[in-house]
């Protein structure tokens, strides 16, 4: 798949679900990034692992969301527009198919982190959220930078959710 369809396929219309404060564009951008990085945008399941969607996330990050203030109302308001039992191993398996869910998880999981996300083009600093975030073993910065530089260079500008 490619950036543009991610884009429009993926992750706006997760976005949708959520608060219009949670839908910048810059959001948009780094969960395409990190799609790329995580899963290429292409495996829904982890290689060698447990993680799910094209995000990986592991089933322990969705109980976290579910911990946290700041995000556990969000996540179960989601639930209920999905008709999805508010439960981490449920939703753990429902993200790997529910793309508009995963989405949600991934942006909440970027929203419970207290530094904002950069701008678009910062790619140094795009790094600082995600790695506390997602918590790679080890970030291979020279295929991140180019995932970063392939979508930056794909994504335009267009009407975002409103």
């Amino acid at each position: 798949m490619n950036i543009h369809q991610f884009r429009t396929l993926i992750v706006e219309p997760g976005l949708l679900f959520l608060p219009e404060e949670m839908r910048a564009e810059q959001a948009a951008f780094l969960l395409t990034v990190v799609a790329g990085v995580e899963s290429a945008r292409t495996a829904r399941y982890q290689i060698k692992g447990t993680a799910h969607s094209f995000f990986q996330f592991e089933r322990i990050g969705v109980a976290g969301l579910m911990g946290q203030p700041v995000t556990s109302l969000t996540l179960r308001d989601a639930c209920l527009t999905f008709v999805v039992p508010y439960d981490a191993q449920t939703i753990y398996d429902v993200i790997t198919w529910c793309d508009a869910l995963a989405t949600i998880c991934a942006r909440l999981l970027l929203w419970a982190d207290p530094k904002p996300i950069p701008e678009i083009g910062d790619v140094e600093e795009s790094w600082v959220p995600y790695q506390p975030c997602w918590r790679p073993g080890k970030l291979d910065r020279v295929r991140g930078d180019r995932v970063y530089a392939e979508t930056h260079r794909d994504w335009h500008p267009q009407v975002l959710i409103a």
